[in-house]
């Protein structure tokens, strides 16, 4: 059972994560909107809509490897305070 200190150490260390999460949630929804109101927004080809979907999946798994690698390296330190 946690205490009421490491429920709040654990809930500072996931801050960062969450306000990223809602910056990048907040860009979307902006994003979504501008382009509601933007009818001429010209041609896009399908083989810049697959580049662009590969470029984005490839940051996504290199974010995920990273992550993956630094709880893997700190988990031990992080475990402990």
């Amino acid at each position: 059972m946690l205490s009421s200190i490491d429920k709040a150490k654990l809930a500072v260390y996931r801050l960062p994560e969450t306000l990223g999460y809602a910056a990048v949630v907040a860009w979307v929804a902006s994003r979504l909107e501008s382009l509601k109101e933007d009818r001429e927004r010209g041609d896009v080809s399908i083989t810049t809509v697959i580049i662009m979907v590969a470029l984005i999946t490839l940051a996504l798994a290199i974010a995920a490897v990273i992550t993956v690698t630094l709880l893997n390296k700190y988990k031990n330190k992080l475990s402990t305070q």
